[in-house]
């Protein structure tokens, strides 16, 4: 019978979509299985230490959302301090009962409570009780345990998800926050402007012509269409956007015009499909390469193609949807997805915010929030877009947070926020020029991270002092063969161009794995163990050693290539890639060309090179590390699985350890460090990794101004001092709380 119960709440929970109603079928169910009087589930808050009632039945319904104990209060508030069950037939002569009368419980005596726990962590305690005299039995107790362990996943992620507070607010305003992505800093405070999608990417369901030729003009008219739109977008955003910056509206117009998604739709039409369905099924062709990447950079081009979509789409259903809307002044535009036309149809003097259910820091909607210097917020899972259409709310773009309906306290306290942004904004800015020093004398390198064109003109307009990781993969990515030299050549000149004197470290080819090409696929079982990186270079010569030609080509009278190989996992590996370095320099010089060895690096990512690095530190000239590959394999974790993700943590004390080990070595063996993985980006990964002595940092553009403002406010004695208490922590938490109240220290 408790078997059959527990697969039948566990199905329950499953099917419900209501975070809300997934707990009140549980406590339901609970109350109903085991004949007790109350059932219910608090939810543990840990910045304010406190248990808050999110379900119950037996309790007074109105107290559900509003009922909160202290940690330790009251017998939940021991089994949540002891993590462990309490058990009692006379809960109110036990010494730590406590009655609270604001709930309508009479005085229960029976008690049985126990915690919630998820990944270690106390995330909530499920309680029973009874108004007769119980001691619940040993059955009734692995009854709940079971089912404990069961809603602890769902319940984590509605949680973090902010979904909860979601459901229950729906009865009054509500003055929590919807946590997403920190996409593009600062605040606002404004009013929401909700944009609807009136097309759907689903399968038509018609999918089949007898007019193939007709099918095949309307698919060029929607193609003609959206171009036309597009170049409207850029003449629009060209008033207020410097020139450099336009080149983000040329990404859809090439995605239009390769040979990819036309093509390949048009052979579909000709097959006999109707061009809306050979357009679906085109486009979900070319999505799922880009949405199996894990490198969140060429993962996020997804965004552009589904946007392209939909607007094709809107354009062979002719006349679906309406574009036209009003702006409220300081708009906060709320959507699905936000592509960039619709971004320019806002008068800019009244665009305030960005938020989005989809979507990265590295969209283009992100990449021109921070380019107009407005807070973007993307990820938002939760966000009610049907219920806030002219909703006032405040966006927290540093966070990565919104407040929909604020109190008037919220909504004060973050226009002095927007005003202290501003001030400190004007700060920044004097800052752009300055140098990435110590207060005490220590000189840091920011530098820049990125992968399209596009990334440029932000690393001196950010006060950056180069790019630190071009990623060469997007060339290779959207096109439907492997661009020849001469095609690489062009890329790779126009970077060094644009950035040079400064210098610009180009990682060599980095497919395989999550990254797969359209036209080079591999079937492998488990692909982050397998063919990637260099490794696949190596495997395919001819693919490293015309990017190697056309790399070293664009250096000619420029000077400022630095050359990476990316997953490095052996000292044969490495001497491999030097011998084609060598062997395709020694051709150029042959050809008539004027090329040099750039300085050459690989990319830390893989932990065989930290008890290789001596050897590997005589054969380079810099080493540049990857911190989320490099943590992702130290610990095991897939950080895209949700069921471990929790445990990701570049703070952990064992990616501390090995990262100040490999400083440490290459210090001595006077080999220049640059960081380029997210704990760069993270102010508390940055004083680290500087107390370390990394020569630099590279990072997104946005971020470089406010770490320069850390670096020169902060002694790297303080940070060293730092350093030395917290490597001896055994807890990741211990670690993140001494280092933030340094930075609070120092404001």
């Amino acid at each position: 019978m408790a078997l059959e119960a527990i697969q039948g709440i566990g199905r329950a929970i499953g099917l419900s979509r209501d975070p809300i109603q997934a707990v009140a079928t549980v406590v339901s169910s609970i109350r109903h299985e085991l004949r007790v009087d109350v059932c219910s589930i608090y939810l543990y808050r840990r910045r304010e230490q406190s248990l808050w009632l999110v379900a119950s039945e037996g309790l007074r319904p109105e107290v559900i959302g509003k009922l909160t104990l202290r940690a330790g209060e009251g017998l939940v508030g021991l089994v949540a301090e002891r993590l462990e069950p309490v058990n009692t037939d006379d809960a109110p002569s036990h010494p730590a009962f406590r009655f609270f009368p604001e709930s309508g419980e009479a005085l229960y005596h029976a008690f049985l409570g126990l915690p919630i726990i998820y990944l270690g962590e106390l995330l909530g305690v499920l309680v029973v009780q009874q108004r007769e005299r119980r001691r619940f039995s040993d059955e009734d107790l692995a009854f709940l345990t079971t089912l404990a362990i069961q809603i602890a996943g769902p319940l984590h992620h509605a949680k973090i998800s902010g979904a909860i507070n979601r459901s229950l607010s729906h009865r009054e305003a509500s003055s929590d926050f919807l946590p997403g992505i920190a996409a593009a800093q600062g605040v606002a405070v404004g009013t929401i402007r909700v944009i609807r999608r009136e097309t759907s990417l689903d399968l038509p369901v018609v999918t089949n012509t007898d007019d193939p030729v007709a099918e095949s003009r309307r698919f060029r008219r929607a193609v003609t269409a959206t171009r036309r739109e597009l170049r409207a977008a850029a003449e629009r955003a060209a008033r207020f956007l410097p020139e450099e910056e336009l080149a983000l509206f040329e990404v859809h117009q090439l995605l239009l015009s390769g040979d990819g998604l036309v093509r390949d739709t048009q052979q579909r039409i000709r097959s006999g499909m109707t061009a809306a369905a050979a357009w679906v099924q085109t486009l979900r062709e070319h999505l799922a390469v880009f949405e199996a990447m894990e490198d969140p950079y060429l993962r996020t081009r997804a965004e552009d193609l589904r946007d392209l979509g939909h607007r094709v789409m809107r354009h062979l259903q002719e006349g679906a949807g309406s574009e036209t809307a009003e702006y409220p002044p300081n708009c906060i535009l709320a959507a699905e997805e936000i592509g960039l036309p619709e971004l320019t149809r806002v008068p800019q003097r009244r665009l305030a915010a960005i938020l989005c259910n989809q979507g990265s820091e590295l969209s283009h909607a992100a990449l021109l929030a921070r380019t107009l210097g407005i807070p973007a917020v993307m990820g938002l899972k939760d966000l009610p877009l049907d219920a806030i259409d002219g909703a006032s709310a405040v966006v927290d773009g540093y966070e990565g947070r919104v407040c929909i309906n604020p109190s008037p306290a919220v909504r004060h306290e973050f226009r002095r926020l927007l005003r202290d942004e501003r001030a400190l904004d004007r700060e920044l800015k004097g800052l752009r020029e300055e140098p990435a020093v110590t207060p005490d004398g220590y000189r840091l390198r920011l530098l820049v991270n990125a992968g399209l064109l596009t990334d440029l003109q932000p690393v001196r307009r950010a006060g950056a002092e180069g790019i630190g990781l071009y990623r060469t993969e997007f060339p290779f990515m959207r096109r439907d063969a492997f661009p020849t030299e001469e095609e690489q050549y062009r890329t790779y000149r126009k970077v060094l161009r644009a950035v040079g004197p400064q210098p610009v470290t180009m990682r060599t080819l980095d497919i395989g794995g999550d990254k797969p090409l359209p036209y080079f696929r591999l079937e492998e079982e488990n692909p982050q163990l397998g063919l990637r990186g260099i490794r696949l270079t190596l495997a395919q010569p001819e693919i490293l050693i015309t990017q190697l030609r056309a790399l070293l080509r664009a250096d000619c009278g420029l000077g400022n290539l630095r050359l990476c190989f990316p997953m490095v996992t052996s000292l044969a590996e490495l001497d491999s890639g030097i011998g084609h370095l060598r062997q395709v320099l020694s051709e150029l010089r042959d050809e008539g060309h004027a090329v040099e060895m750039p300085p050459l690096g690989i990319m830390i990512e893989v932990p065989s090179m930290l008890f290789l690095l001596p050897e590997c530190l005589d054969r380079v000239d810099f080493i540049c590390i990857g911190t989320n590959d490099l943590t992702q394999y130290l610990l095991a974790v897939d950080r895209d699985n949700p069921g471990v993700a929790p445990l990701f943590d570049e703070l952990n004390p064992a990616v501390l350890r090995a990262l100040k080990q490999l400083v440490d070595t290459a210090r001595r063996r006077r080999v220049p460090v640059t960081v380029c993985g997210e704990m760069a980006a993270d102010p508390e990964g940055a004083v680290l990794l500087t107390a370390m002595g990394v020569d630099s940092l590279s990072v997104n553009a946005a971020l470089v101004p406010r770490l320069k403002w850390l670096v020169r406010n902060i002694s790297r004695r303080r940070m060293r001092r730092l350093l030395e208490r917290v490597i001896e922590c055994e807890d990741p938490g211990e670690i993140r709380q001494a280092t933030r109240q340094l930075l609070q220290r120092a404001g």
